[in-house]
């Protein structure tokens, strides 16, 4: 939590020292490495709080809908937990929200998770759109950035981009009107980790009992 509002303060301030010319450069590197960095330390975040919790593996078992494979690895002695949580089955959990956990999580941490709000989600999602289409350029990544846009604007009108959606105008609209938008959007992740932390707390504090 705390690292990733450092590390926007820390672009805030880089983009007040830059020439106007050099910010949106650097506002992309920023974006890309910022949410991979994210999705990267999510995954951490799942696997450790699974590694702590001794009745996410029964949890997950008791789950009818579990897929034939995991519940396969899942019933081994010990559980291969590590062949299930897979990088690509982690960041395809809950289509993209971040708050959905498939079951790993216990009760009182999925609902510290839970507590994060739709319209942070919105914004995140935004955000992770905007990392793809810098990344890729294609068009399925211009069309899912544009569907996450229409999302937010249709709860937030700021967010309208009243012009054709190319990656310099996305930089530029976003360092416009005093960074307003931009700040907004980067808020979602810090906001996403004090419900991870807090969920963290509260395994530490009442730990489950490890399966025999």
């Amino acid at each position: 939590m705390h690292h990733a509002q450092q590390e926007i303060e820390r672009l805030l301030v880089a983009l007040g020292e830059l020439r106007p010319a050099d910010r949106s450069t650097h506002l992309e590197r920023f974006i890309k490495s910022f949410m991979q960095e994210f999705e990267f330390r999510r995954r951490g975040w799942i696997r450790a709080v699974v590694a702590v919790d001794g009745s996410a593996v029964r949890r997950r078992l008791a789950d009818p809908a579990l897929r034939a494979k995991h519940r396969t690895a899942l019933t081994q002695r010990p559980p291969a937990v590590s062949d299930v949580l897979t990088d690509m089955y982690l960041d395809k959990l809950g289509g993209g929200d971040p708050r959905v956990t498939d079951g790993w999580a216990r009760a009182d941490v999925q609902a510290e998770l839970d507590s994060v709000g739709d319209g942070a989600i919105l914004r995140f999602t935004v955000l992770k759109e905007a990392r793809n289409y810098l990344v890729h350029g294609s068009k399925e990544a211009h069309r899912r950035l544009e569907a996450a846009l229409e999302g937010l604007a249709a709860v937030d009108s700021a967010f309208e981009l009243k012009q054709s959606l190319t990656a310099r105008i996305l930089l530029t609209w976003l360092l416009s009107n005093e960074q307003r938008r931009l700040r907004l959007l980067l808020n979602c992740v810090p906001e996403l980790w004090r419900a991870m932390v807090v969920g963290e707390t509260l395994l530490a504090a009442r730990p489950s009992i490890t399966l025999s």
